[in-house]
């Protein structure tokens, strides 16, 4: 049936519906979407009558304001439109389809649970429907843009849109909910075997015991027991973060996702998970013994009247076996439990009223029975390129950090060498300096070209009064001393507390304080001053300082009051107004002033938050440009994340610009690219004073005012202000309560380390001491050992000398016996000789016997008086030799006890061998001498 057939027929509000999957309804029948079990998912509505627009990428999927967006763009854009008819199911188990009105073939199906919001045109777009869908990577979604001919035809498919997403009697909810919900969240962790039942895994000590390679199935039960109660929609998805302790933006979404109301109290949601993905390979790989993993299920659940799905983290813990590991059957396989308390509060709902868009309650907060306090609800969609850029928001960038390359080509080199070669007025610029400051000066050449560009010429009265000024007291050196150890903690020259770095930051700015009396000292002050003196001597250091604050007026912002300061928020302001409309126009609705993020920008040259290469790059251009190009660096970076801040909200593009702005520029390449971007912005001077006069004349124009009319808007500002301020303080509440969470479970951890740390320590320490009684026990016995060795050394040593005290004695007796043996045998041998001639006396000597017993026959014989004199005297030689032989027969014999005494048995046999010998040498010489 055409659509021109309806619109001839049906005079008023008749539509073309077709209820189950039979032949439509005539036209003139005007009748409502068939009530029908919701166990009974075959049935579904035909809508006729409907154009499909096409479909579009969408960053927030349930964002009214995107999806109102695209569809004005889609119907207006003159693509090409296609008549479907649109089939919608009374399940959420079935799917949407688009059915080609002539062949009844399906063109395209859409699961219902994969539909996260759905929204309705309003004013031009009034005839149009939108419903995003998410896709296998939860960061890709789809709008689908709809066109329905008749009004009648759209409220009946949001009815059964409605119908399709809920199942279950709506509750009547009361106006406000003061009393926070109870949900009870089942976790049932299943694995299936060949055949493809699952089975529930075993719980051992509170974790999941998990076998490896084995598909997997959650079955989550979601129960409200206690009033209040709040009906639920449907399930929005189920997500797994394998490791708990990463970062929670890291959730992976789990497929075929299924979900059934079983009463009006419970929901089922049953997922199915494939761990052999790369993503799971921490759940898939044998844990080892005595440790456990800890993992997060996420599940996302969509509630009427509020905005965005509710996620709900539980943190569960388990443990992986080998795939081969048996388990008793009779062990525990009960579901894991988790209370979950909801709080809401009241919003405003939107003016079209519609209860598919309408947000009548926002969540406060969403704590866990594991959780020691309520942690900060968080939208579970957001833009993915925040996400990139800042995956930790609330990390500060430390002041101080960012390297700067030392390289520098040497064509580069050149042109600077040749430049400053040819620059001999300090007062006048080289023509071709500007393009080389834009390129950016040599780190090596910074300082020199410093002093150059604010026309420092040995300035010997300004070091003069800086050697003066360092011998004088200031009455703010203890502000300065407090504020020096917060600049530049990052870097290496400022980081040792009373080191060189920082001695030398307070001389420079305790000197300044005392050289301009009417600025003295202000916070801020110290970061130009660290840039300065990273690249400048002290005394040159404070000499640019100087010149800086005087003849570029950077003083002019720091006086009392801060009138130059507000002047400058205010051209900013209007530069923001005139430059980028759209994110003024969105400052202005969320009444976010210039000064809550660019005071630091004005005061500080960008110094206090940026990585050091950007800040300076900026430094160069300042110098060179002049102290109003910071507009052009303000513009720049607000033009390059114009789109993102378009999509916060106060407290988060106020963050946005503290903490994600600064870290965005870590690298040299990004920082570059805002300097190329910053010079092609053109804010000239005359625009400039044609603000500052219009400023000025709004002063005024305000001084001349009523003072009731000036404390009126006065108190308004003011009252306005304050309603910024609580809400900052909410947000800071939030956050502390979250950061009190975070403490929290740190210091869990903490302590558990520490206990794990003492137990090792008390080890530790008990084999320390057992180590030291074994190293003391050996000193001992090692002491005792060294002492009896040297005992019987000396003792061997004494003996020794004794003995080769005697072994000496005894060579001397040999020796002198030798001689005396010697001497015997030559007398003998005279004697011998001189009687050889007489043969009476040969005969006679003969005859004789040496011996004692036969002396008395040699007196009996009959000599010659000479011979007899000559005998006699022989005989007398004899005899003394005789007792010359006994005496040393004596002594031998005492010497051969002695040793003997000593029983040793290389002496006894040397003694023996030398007994032996002088026996032989004795009876030799008793042979002779007789």
């Amino acid at each position: 049936m055409s659509d021109s057939s309806v619109s001839e027929k049906s005079d008023s509000t008749a539509s073309s519906i077709c209820i189950s999957q039979k032949e439509p309804i005539s036209v003139h029948q005007e009748v409502a979407p068939k009530k029908v079990s919701p166990r009974n998912e075959e049935l579904c509505t035909y809508l006729h009558g409907v154009t499909f627009l096409g479909s579009s990428a969408i960053e927030n999927p349930t964002s009214h304001g995107d999806c109102l967006s695209l569809m004005a763009e889609l119907k207006s854009g003159g693509m090409s439109a296609v008549p479907f008819t649109l089939t919608i199911p009374v399940s959420s188990r079935g799917c949407v389809k688009l059915v080609d009105p002539c062949s009844g073939d399906v063109e395209r199906s859409i699961p219902v649970n994969k539909i996260l919001f759905c929204c309705p045109g309003v004013n031009n777009v009034s005839d149009c429907l939108s419903f995003t869908v998410s896709h296998s990577n939860n960061e890709m979604y789809s709008c689908y843009i709809f066109q329905f001919a008749l009004q009648e035809t759209l409220r009946v498919a949001i009815s059964c849109f409605t119908q399709a997403f809920s199942l279950q009697t709506a509750h009547s909810l009361p106006a406000r909910m003061t009393d926070p919900i109870l949900l009870t969240f089942s976790v049932d962790i299943r694995e299936g075997d060949k055949r493809g039942t699952f089975y529930s895994v075993p719980r051992e000590k509170e974790m999941f015991k998990l076998r490896k390679d084995y598909q997997k199935n959650i079955l989550i039960n979601v129960i409200q027991n206690e009033r209040p109660m709040i009906p639920i929609l449907r399930c929005g998805g189920v997500f797994l973060l394998p490791d708990k302790f990463s970062n929670w933006g890291n959730f992976e979404m789990l497929d075929d996702l299924e979900f059934v109301f079983v009463d009006s109290k419970t929901l089922t949601i049953s997922v199915n998970w494939n761990p052999t993905l790369p993503s799971y390979i921490l759940l898939n790989s044998e844990t080892p013994k005595q440790t456990k993993l800890s993992f997060a299920i996420a599940v996302d659940i969509i509630f009427p009247h509020i905005t965005e799905p509710v996620r709900f983290v539980v943190e569960v813990n388990a443990r992986v076996y080998p795939s081969n590991e048996r388990f008793f059957f009779y062990t525990n396989r009960k579901p894991y439990i988790d209370n979950f308390l909801l709080k809401l509060k009241s919003s405003d709902a939107n003016e079209d009223g519609d209860t598919m868009t309408s947000s009548k309650f926002q969540v406060e907060y969403v704590q866990s029975a594991s959780a020691v306090g309520p942690f900060e609800h968080k939208a579970i969609y957001k833009s993915n390129h925040v996400d990139d850029e800042d995956d930790d928001m609330d990390d500060f960038i430390i002041s101080g950090q960012g390297t700067v390359s030392q390289d520098c080509a040497e064509d580069v080199l050149t042109l600077w060498g040749k430049l400053l070669s040819e620059w001999t007025d300090e007062n006048v610029h080289p023509q071709n300096l500007r393009p080389l400051v834009f390129r950016g000066i040599p780190d090596a050449l910074r300082g020199e070209v410093w002093q150059r560009l604010v026309g420092l010429n040995h300035e010997e009265q300004l070091i003069t009064a800086f050697r003066y000024l360092l011998a004088q007291d200031s009455h703010f050196e203890a502000v300065i001393t407090r504020d020096i150890s917060r600049t530049f903690p990052a870097h290496d020259y400022f980081k040792e507390a009373d080191g060189v770095g920082q001695e030398a930051l307070l001389k420079l700015t305790k000197a300044y304080s005392i050289y301009d009396e009417e600025i003295g000292y202000c916070q801020g002050l110290t970061y130009l001053a660290a840039a300065l003196l990273l690249h400048l001597p002290e005394e040159q250091a404070f000499c640019v300082f100087v010149k800086v604050m005087t003849d570029y007026n950077l003083r002019e912002m720091y006086k009392p009051g801060f009138d130059e300061l507000y002047l400058r928020f205010f051209q900013l302001d209007r530069l923001i107004q005139e430059y980028l409309p759209p994110l003024h126009a969105h400052f202005k609705e969320l009444d976010m002033q210039p000064h809550m993020f660019a005071s630091q920008w004005f005061l500080t040259l960008f110094t206090a938050k940026f990585p050091l290469f950007m800040v300076y790059r900026i430094i160069d251009i300042v110098l060179t440009e002049g102290v109003n190009f910071i507009f052009n660096i303000s513009v720049a970076l607000l033009r390059v994340s114009q789109g993102d801040l378009l999509k916060l909200d106060f407290e988060e593009a106020n963050k946005y610009l503290r903490v994600t702005v600064p870290k965005r520029y870590r690298c040299n390449d990004e920082a570059d690219e805002l300097i190329k971007i910053a010079v092609t912005i053109k804010i000239s001077e005359r625009k400039l004073q044609k603000l500052a006069k219009e400023y000025h004349s709004m002063k005024e124009v305000e001084a001349q005012e009523d003072p009731s009319i000036v404390l009126e808007r006065e108190r308004k500002r003011l009252h306005a202000e304050v309603l910024r301020l609580e809400r900052e303080n909410d947000a800071l509440a939030r956050e502390l309560v979250g950061s009190k969470i975070d403490l929290r479970n740190q210091l869990n951890k903490t302590e558990e380390m520490l206990e794990e740390t003492r137990v090792v320590l008390n080890q530790k320490f008990d084999a320390l001491k057992e180590a030291e009684e074994n190293s003391h026990q050996m000193q001992s016995e090692n002491t005792n050992l060294k002492q009896l060795i040297r005992k019987e050394s000396e003792q061997f040593e004494q003996q020794l000398n004794q003995k080769s005290k005697i072994i000496e004695e005894y060579k001397d007796i040999c020796k002198r016996l030798n001689t005396e043996k010697d001497t015997l045998e030559i007398k003998c041998q005279q004697i011998s000789e001189s009687i050889s001639s007489c043969s009476k006396c040969k005969e006679a000597v003969s005859s004789i016997d040496l011996s004692s017993n036969a002396a008395p026959a040699i007196h009996n014989i009959s000599i010659d008086d000479s011979l007899e004199q000559e005998l006699a005297a022989v005989k007398l030689e004899l005899v003394e030799s005789q007792c010359q032989k006994q005496e040393l027969e004596h002594k031998l014999t005492e010497a051969l006890a002695e040793l003997s005494r000593l029983n040793h048995p290389r002496h006894n046999s040397l003694l023996s061998k030398t007994s032996t010998f002088l026996g032989n040498t004795f009876s030799k010489s008793k042979d002779v001498s007789q």
